[in-house]
């Protein structure tokens, strides 16, 4: 308990409670942090105005005095002004004076961008207001020795001559250029190694042996395990499952599968019979978004958006809000959920405090009949719903999957797609055309509100550009792992291709975090691989390692049950609890079998209290 001091004395436990200072914000507006005692507020007031968390504005009664709302607390910093010139104005409301005429070399000029003799990394433009505006020239990162790095006279970065391939030991001259793989090209420039990528349309099949997908001769038809098939042409899988072929004249070919159901024995019987097969999204990572239909989608908005919604009836919607990873503004991670069904609001954060309806769940479980169910196992909030729609949250690691049944099929939208079984058009907008690129179809399903004012559009960026060779490949090697045995008994139901992509852009992007962000996806894809029926156990002392409170009697489990045992429902049969819980398992700390939990620790059930 976060807020009790105990000490042992003589053999006597004697524990003092912590005292929290009262808070002048709202009980709405507290939250707690994890290991802490006392609550903090999530909005800050000052000159009598409530900002929220991470908010920035300027000081009514001084100009020039910048503050920003941070974990409660108000701090605030100057505004430093640098004025290049002899004669200024001072303007009514505004922190620095502009210039009269922006002064250089003895001149006065307007609308001019000039280099100070005495620092060339500075690069200053005279703007319509006279006043010169200066920015520091970005230099690009090195990849040679610091003993070959020199400045030619006159220019700002350093350069090198030749680029040092350490994980070949070798070195290349400027200019020089060679292939990392089939889509992917690097090239020495003066010191800098940068690469580029061939862009694919993941929709289409790809040649082999080459990056970029060529038109095929429609009579060549389609391939399907291992024979040709006529275009047009339609065959069966199994019982559930019907195939087509579709190759026209310039269009590639592409075969596409009518899933109806999940083939499945009923017990006494011989036959399988198809019933229906429910589907899920996952949004993982900072952030990336894994449809209903199964499309890979990357898009780093940091707004609140739409990830799925009923779109014709309305009976439920759910949207996610991110934030950004650090101090890079182009990066995110999935920082809260909202859902609504059955007329109730229901919110969940990043330290797994849930609101309904505006007011704060004090325990879990929660069950609201016949409509939602509420409750945590391990690191896991579980929220079930009469709808059989379905949402795990892994506040941890930011991971979270929606699962909808089959009878949504063809009405959903939204970031996760709209469940017709084609990863093809899932970059479906709310006009019902097809988005060009990820980022246009992410930013065009922001949540219309208040905060669209001050929420830009998310830009096209990938992390992985603006680091170093040797950073990239260390990316590159430490998310190998996913591509290794130790993964391989999956990778026949769940391919690991997306998922490595994912790792590479979320591993560069962490900087110094970087296990923190591949344990991220490396728990994502063991999560797809258990719901596919494969339990992994490729946690080690080594890699992605999770400690239990094994003084509390907790024990780490990859595949624990989700239906957790508690002296709450100790006396209740098996079947009455799991009919809640709707995962094969989860992973966690959890408490033994034969044990049950009781106030934050594992006890024998006979240790139970009479309630």
């Amino acid at each position: 308990n976060a807020c009790q001091d105990c000490v042992c004395i003589n053999g006597n436990i004697q524990c003092v409670t912590k005292a929290c200072r009262p808070l002048s914000c709202p009980l709405n507006q507290q939250v707690h942090s994890p290991g802490s005692c006392c609550p903090r507020c999530a909005n800050c007031s000052a000159v009598g105005y409530l900002f929220a968390e991470d908010e920035t504005w300027i000081s009514p009664m001084d100009s020039c005095l910048k503050c920003q709302c941070h974990n409660g607390v108000v701090t605030c910093g100057r505004t430093r002004c640098i004025v290049p010139c002899q004669t200024t104005v001072a303007v009514p409301g505004q922190c620095c004076p502009v210039c009269r005429g922006c002064t250089f070399n003895n001149m006065v000029g307007h609308d001019i961008i000039a280099i100070p003799h005495d620092n060339r990394c500075m690069s200053c433009e005279c703007n319509a207001n006279h006043t010169w505006l200066c920015s520091p020239t970005s230099c690009p990162p090195l990849d040679c020795p610091q003993s070959d790095r020199y400045t030619p006279k006159g220019t700002c970065c350093p350069i090198c001559d030749r680029c040092y391939l350490d994980v070949e030991n070798r070195n290349v001259a400027s200019g020089f250029s060679w292939r990392v793989s089939e889509c992917q090209s690097c090239r020495c420039d003066l010191g800098s190694i940068v690469c580029s990528t061939q862009q694919s349309n993941p929709n289409y099949d790809v040649t082999t042996g080459d990056c970029c997908e060529e038109c095929i001769d429609p009579s060549e038809g389609c391939v399907y395990d291992g024979h040709t098939v006529a275009p047009q042409h339609r065959w069966l899988v199994d019982k559930c499952t019907t195939c087509q072929c579709f190759a026209g004249e310039g269009e590639l070919r592409h075969a596409t599968m009518q899933v109806r159901g999940a083939p499945s024995v009923t017990p006494g019987e011989c036959c399988p019979h198809c019933i229906p097969r429910p589907a899920s999204c996952v949004a993982f990572g900072d952030p990336h978004y894994q449809t209903f239909d199964g499309r890979m989608i990357h898009f780093q908005g940091t707004c609140r958006y739409l990830l799925t919604a009923d779109c014709s009836r309305a009976a439920f919607r759910v949207e996610v809000e991110n934030r950004n990873i650090g101090g890079d503004a182009r990066v995110s991670w999935t920082d809260r959920v909202h859902m609504t069904v059955a007329h109730h609001r229901i919110t969940v954060d990043g330290f797994y405090n849930v609101m309904l309806n505006g007011t704060q769940v004090p325990h879990l479980p929660l069950l609201i009949k016949p409509y939602i169910f509420i409750d945590k196992s391990a690191n896991t909030l579980l929220i079930n719903t009469h709808l059989g729609v379905r949402l795990s949250w892994n506040a941890l690691q930011h991971h979270l999957q929606v699962e909808v049944p089959s009878s949504f099929k063809k009405k959903l939208c939204g970031l996760c797609g709209n469940f017709n079984n084609l990863p093809q058009d899932d970059l479906r907008l709310r006009n019902s055309r097809i988005a060009r690129s990820d980022i246009q179809f992410g930013n065009n399903w922001k949540v219309l509100g208040r905060e669209m004012q001050s929420c830009p559009d998310a830009t096209p960026y990938n992390p992985c550009d603006g680091i170093s060779y040797r950073k990239r490949k260390r990316a590159n090697n430490a998310c190998k792992v996913i591509n290794s045995d130790l993964f391989a008994q999956c990778h026949q139901v769940v391919s690991p291709a997306m998922y490595f992509s994912a790792c590479v852009h979320d591993v560069c992007a962490c900087g110094g975090n970087e296990d923190y962000c591949l344990c991220d996806v490396l728990e994502t894809y063991a999560a797809q691989c258990r719901r596919a029926g494969v339990v992994v156990r490729w946690r080690s002392s080594t890699l992605c390692a999770l400690n239990c409170p094994s003084e509390l009697g907790y024990v780490f489990d990859e595949c624990g049950s989700p239906c957790k045992r508690t002296c709450a429902n100790t006396n209740l049969p098996p079947s009455v609890i799991e009919e809640q819980c709707y995962m094969p398992c989860v992973s966690g700390c959890q408490c033994p079998a034969g044990m049950v939990e009781y106030d934050g620790r594992c006890i024998n059930s006979m240790d139970c209290p009479d309630t």
